[in-house]
């Protein structure tokens, strides 16, 4: 799939982007985390965490295969999630979102970078055909997504564009843009090559009758701890 795409100078600049993001992110790192990402991110993202689980999206890793609707991990089990380039495989990425939802904890993040359907960079891949049509790659905007994870209970938190080059396959030519880049990065325009965005699972209060019954609990609780030691005394 993206192997192939990574291996050219514009994959490489596309994963330099990624992992800068990524070391500025104040990431979570603990055993709770877990990347969902091609075979092609694991050795680079795993030095960013402490023991993450890594489960793949093709056939070329050693690590666990999975449904992307049906993630193999308990309900509200996981701190932090990062998935780069997983948005691409998906028609719809709703369902995918929604299993994120369910697997983490309350108030626990997802990290998203996904091709920008809003950028050159789309325009280049159709018209050079850069990939086949067998890997249906595709390309998403912010927008769609930000909609997914509002209807679904995130609140995004962060949201950064990257990747302002023209999209030409030459080293020296993308070390010549490097200035130009940076300064549009600055300015966060949502026409980058790469969206990467943060999104933070909401905590749902409670509703009135939900304390109330809480608060019952509560003083019976406590009246049963009462009694307990007036017995004992």
């Amino acid at each position: 799939m993206l192997s192939k795409f990574f291996q050219q100078p514009l994959g490489k600049y596309v994963q330099a982007l990624l992992k800068e993001w990524l070391n500025h992110s104040q990431l979570k790192t603990g055993p709770n985390d877990v990347i969902i990402a091609p075979s092609v991110w694991r050795e680079a993202l795993k030095v960013l965490f402490v023991e993450p689980i890594f489960l793949r999206t093709d056939d070329t890793s050693l690590d666990i295969s999975y449904d992307l609707q049906a993630l193999p991990l308990k309900s509200e089990s996981v701190s932090t999630i990062v998935c780069p380039n997983v948005i691409e495989y998906l028609t719809d990425p709703f369902p995918f979102m929604r299993e994120c939802h369910r697997v983490l904890e309350a108030d626990g993040k997802l990290h998203l970078a996904f091709l920008n359907s809003w950028s050159l960079w789309r325009v280049f891949f159709a018209v050079t055909k850069f990939f086949s049509s067998k890997e249906k790659l595709g390309f998403s905007s912010q927008l769609r997504i930000k909609e997914c994870l509002d209807l679904l209970g995130f609140e995004v938190i962060e949201v950064k564009s990257a990747g302002y080059i023209i999209p030409i396959n030459d080293p020296l030519f993308i070390n010549l843009q490097q200035f130009f880049d940076k300064l549009l990065q600055k300015i966060n325009f949502p026409c980058g090559a790469m969206t990467m965005l943060v999104a933070q699972k909401k905590t749902i209060p409670l509703t009135p009758i939900q304390q109330q019954v809480l608060a019952a609990k509560k003083l019976e609780s406590d009246s049963v701890l009462e009694l307990g030691i007036w017995v004992h005394e």
